[in-house]
């Protein structure tokens, strides 16, 4: 594949990956283990659940190779989290994403003879990856300078914490107090993260960027 095609997939394959990983967090927050939800069952989010958690997984396969294609990466960096001589950090944070996906991945497949509780421990490795992946994308010198990719990447963290909030709303004997600390906590992390996202400055290609 020549150079354009390999960008193509990698620009591709992380922003759908990203809007599929948000839709399983934001349902596994919110929805999941909340009976009905506007009459409609629950095996319908939890199908709607599995299904993109899986499209998410296949499509992160296509990215990692056609990044490892794209920028000729070794395969220790390629695995292990924050080894690369390049920007260490970002490509560090999408690393530890994809490894924690595909230990999602691994252990869903034996959930039963994990358990169902142990299986809910790992399982909140989700959010780590979802959060990884979030800044790995957003990350100075990707494509956040196109105007709708920048606004897709915090409508995304908008979705995630609107779900947080909602599932804190839903605890039993709320206090007013409580629900203003929760909907002022949402909007502050959200401007904290339109506001890296305008002043990081281009990264610089050594180990520390």
């Amino acid at each position: 594949m020549t150079s354009g095609a390999l960008w193509t997939v990698v620009r591709a394959s992380g922003t759908v990956d990203l809007v599929l990983l948000t839709l399983v967090v934001a349902l596994g927050v919110a929805v999941i283990g909340h009976g009905p939800v506007r009459r409609t069952p629950r095996f319908v989010f939890q199908h709607l659940h599995r299904d993109a958690s899986l499209l998410a997984v296949a499509l992160l396969v296509a990215h990692v190779v056609a990044a490892v294609l794209l920028v000729h990466l070794d395969v220790i960096p390629a695995v292990v989290p924050f080894t690369s001589a390049t920007r260490r950090v970002y490509l560090g944070l999408g690393v530890l994403g994809a490894d924690l996906m595909a230990l999602i991945a691994v252990t869903s497949m034996i959930r039963r003879r994990l358990g169902l509780r142990g299986w809910r421990r790992l399982h909140w490795a989700a959010y780590v990856a979802w959060a990884a992946g979030v800044v790995h994308g957003a990350a100075p010198g990707t494509d956040r300078r196109v105007p709708w990719i920048a606004a897709l990447d915090v409508a995304c963290v908008a979705v995630v914490l609107a779900a947080v909030a909602v599932r804190l709303s839903r605890q039993p004997r709320q206090h007013p107090v409580r629900l203003v600390a929760v909907g002022a906590g949402t909007a502050f992390v959200l401007a904290g993260f339109v506001l890296w996202m305008h002043v990081t400055p281009l990264p610089l290609l050594t180990s520390g960027s």
